[in-house]
C-alpha cells in the first residue's frame, strides 16, 4: 500500500535551486535534498509535451505517440495541437484507478479533455479558454469557483508589465494551495499529483543568464521570490506529510539561457531542401491581405484594456487566428519540397508514398537524413563561430514503439539546448538567426511572447524524494522521465506493466522497503488508454492556440 504526493515544478532547475540553497534561501529544498533522495532527472525530448506525456506514461514518445506542440495527420500535410486525447499510452493515474486506488491530479500539461479516474483531476493549461468543462468529476467545477472564485488554469502573462506577470503567477501558487488543501481534505487520495507552471513561464522571460551579474539582477530577483513562495509551499507540505506517505518534487526538463532562435525553415530552404510557393500576383495580394489583417487585430487589441482582454481573450484570439488562416496562402511548394519542418526541432521528409504529394524516393531516403545531418553539423551562429548542433538523431535512434510514423525524421538537439527552432514567415527569408528581446520589469509583455524569451529548456530536470521508504540522502544518477511513473508504483506497492519503458529507481527507495516488496512487472498491466479521436474542435483548438502564443511555444 502507501501514498505518493508528486509535486511537479515545471522547467525548475538545479542551476537556479542549488546556489539559492546553499545560500540559506531554500530552506524546504535543503531539506529534501539532504534528508531524502535527489538527482537530476533527463528528458531526451525537452518540450513540454512529449516530457509530460513520457513522465505520466513511464513511455518513450514512440508508445504514447506525442512528439511536439504540434502533431501531423497522417496522409496530409495538416497539423493539429497536441493535447491529452491524442496520447495512446495509459497514465499512472488511470492505471491506479483500474486498480482500485484514488487519485486526485490537478493541472497537468497534456491532460485535456480530462479523463474519468477513481476521484478528480482538473486538466493542464492544455485547457481552451473559457472552458469550464476542465475537470472530471464535472460538477468538481462549480464547486471550485463557489469556495476559490474562478479557477486559474493559467493567469494573465500578456498585454501587462512583467512585473505583473509575476504577480498573476505569485497568485496563482496561492490559489492552488488552496485548492489542494480543500481537495485532499475532501477526497483524501491515495496518489494526489499538482503541477505549477510558473517556473517554466517565467524562466523563458526572465533566465537571460543564470547569475544576478547586473545586466538582469531584476529579473533573476523575480525567479527568485518564485522559487522562494514554492519553497514556502513544500515546507507546509512536509510538515503536513502523513505517515506512509512518499513526497516526489520533480520537473518535465530544466531551464538556461536562449542563445538564439534558428530558422530551421529558412536554412532548408537555402540548402535547396525546401521551396516556399511562388510569388505570384494572387500570392502576393493574400499576403497584403494578412498584413492588414494583422495590423487590424493589433489596433483591435491596443484599443481594448488589459482586465477587459483577460476576460475577452478567447474571443479576440479566435477571431484573430481564423482571420489570419483564411488570409495565409500555401507556405511551401510541395513539388519542389524534400524536407520541410514546422516543429521545434524535427525535420520530416517528403517521402513518396507517405507525404501526399512526396518527392523523394524510398530508395533516396537514407542518404537524404544523412546529408542533411552532415550539413546540419556545419551550421555555425555567426556570434561565436560555434557549431549550433551538438547532434541530430534519426527518429529510430530515439524512439521505438506503434507510433514511431509520426515521428519527425530527423530530431536535432541544439548545443548546450541553447536554441530554439522557429518558423517564422514575417521575417527576410535570408535569416536564419534572430535574437531574443530581452524585457525589462515594466515592459509590457507582447501578445505573442516567443520574441520576447530570454531563456529555453535544457534536457536536466530536477527529481527528489522524501519519505519513510526513501534511502536517506541518496544520489540518484541517470534517471530519465519515463522511470518516474514506475517508481511511483513500485513505492505504491504495485506492479509495474512491462510496456513501460522507464526502470524503477531502486537507488532511491530504502532497503528495508524493497526487500519487503520487490518490484513486480506484469504483462498488460497498463489498461486505460484513450480513445482514438478525441482531439480539440476546431474553435477549441484556436483557444487553445492563443494560450500557447501567449506562452511563446507558436
Amino acid at each position: 500500500g502507501g501514498r505518493v504526493w508528486v509535486i511537479g515544478l515545471d522547467g525548475a532547475s538545479f542551476a537556479l535551486i542549488e546556489p539559492w540553497v546553499r545560500a540559506g534561501e531554500l530552506p524546504a529544498f535543503a531539506r529534501l535534498m539532504s534528508e531524502g533522495a535527489h538527482g537530476t532527472l533527463r528528458s531526451p525530448v525537452p518540450q513540454s509535451p512529449p516530457a509530460w506525456a513520457s513522465f505520466m506514461t513511464g513511455c518513450n514518445p514512440g508508445k504514447h505517440g506525442i512528439y511536439d506542440w504540434v502533431q501531423p495527420r497522417p496522409g496530409s500535410y495538416e497539423v493539429d495541437l497536441a493535447c491529452g486525447a491524442m496520447r495512446r499510452a495509459p497514465t499512472v493515474w488511470r492505471i491506479l484507478s483500474e486498480r482500485g486506488r484514488t487519485v486526485g491530479v490537478v493541472n497537468v500539461p497534456m491532460t485535456y479533455p480530462p479523463e474519468p479516474v477513481n476521484g478528480f483531476l482538473i486538466a493542464g493549461f492544455d485547457t481552451p479558454y473559457g472552458n469550464t468543462e476542465f475537470t472530471y468529476p464535472r460538477d468538481l467545477y462549480p464547486v471550485l469557483q463557489d469556495r476559490f472564485g474562478p479557477y486559474i488554469v493559467l493567469p494573465v502573462i500578456v498585454d501587462v508589465p512583467l512585473r505583473q506577470t509575476v504577480q498573476n503567477y505569485l497568485d496563482t501558487i496561492e490559489q492552488r494551495e488552496q485548492v489542494m488543501r480543500f481537495l485532499l481534505e475532501w477526497y483524501d487520495p491515495q496518489f494526489f499529483m499538482l503541477v505549477f507552471n510558473a517556473t517554466d513561464s517565467l524562466q523563458h522571460l526572465c533566465l537571460q543568464s543564470y547569475g544576478d551579474n547586473g545586466r538582469n539582477a531584476d529579473q533573476i530577483e523575480a525567479l527568485r521570490l518564485v522559487y522562494r513562495r514554492l519553497d514556502h509551499f513544500l515546507a507546509g507540505l512536509l510538515e503536513r506529510l502523513p505517515e506512509d506517505t512518499t513526497l516526489v518534487v520533480m520537473s518535465d526538463h530544466g531551464a538556461g539561457p536562449l542563445r538564439g532562435y534558428v530558422h530551421l525553415d529558412h536554412w532548408l530552404a537555402q540548402q535547396g531542401w525546401l521551396r516556399y510557393a511562388s510569388d505570384s500576383p494572387a500570392l502576393a495580394a493574400r499576403r497584403w491581405r494578412a498584413r492588414l489583417v494583422g495590423k487590424a487585430v493589433a489596433l483591435l487589441r491596443a484599443a481594448v484594456p488589459a482586465s477587459v482582454k483577460a476576460r475577452l481573450r478567447s474571443g479576440v484570439g479566435g477571431v484573430r487566428t481564423r482571420l489570419e488562416r483564411a488570409a495565409t496562402p500555401p507556405l511551401l511548394d510541395w513539388a519542389h519540397t524534400q524536407a520541410y519542418t514546422f516543429s521545434s526541432q524535427g525535420i520530416y521528409i517528403n517521402l513518396k508514398g507517405r507525404q501526399p504529394q512526396g518527392t523523394v524516393e524510398p530508395e533516396e531516403y537514407e542518404a537524404l537524413r544523412e546529408r542533411i545531418i552532415e550539413a546540419l553539423l556545419e551550421l555555425r551562429d555567426p556570434d561565436d563561430g560555434q557549431p549550433v548542433v551538438s547532434r541530430v538523431y534519426r527518429k529510430e535512434e530515439l524512439f521505438a514503439g506503434p507510433y514511431l510514423d509520426v515521428a519527425p525524421d530527423l530530431y536535432v538537439h541544439w548545443r548546450e539546448d541553447a536554441y530554439l527552432s522557429w518558423s517564422n514567415m514575417a521575417r527576410s527569408r535570408s535569416e536564419i538567426f534572430t535574437r531574443p528581446r530581452t524585457l525589462e520589469m515594466d515592459d509590457v509583455v507582447p501578445d505573442e511572447s516567443s520574441g520576447a524569451r530570454v531563456g529555453c529548456h535544457r534536457q536536466e530536470g530536477i527529481l527528489l524524494f522524501y519519505g519513510e521508504k526513501v534511502r536517506r540522502g541518496a544520489t540518484v544518477e541517470g534517471a530519465q522521465i519515463v522511470d518516474v511513473a514506475p517508481t511511483v508504483l513500485a513505492l505504491m506497492g504495485e506492479p509495474v506493466p512491462a510496456e513501460m519503458d522507464g526502470r524503477v529507481l531502486e537507488e532511491a527507495i530504502d532497503e528495508g522497503y524493497l526487500e519487503a516488496a520487490p518490484v513486480r512487472r506484469v504483462v498488460g498491466g497498463g489498461e486505460g488508454a484513450r480513445d482514438e479521436g478525441m482531439g480539440y474542435s476546431d474553435e477549441e483548438s484556436e483557444l487553445v492556440k492563443e494560450r500557447l502564443r501567449e506562452l511563446g511555444y507558436l
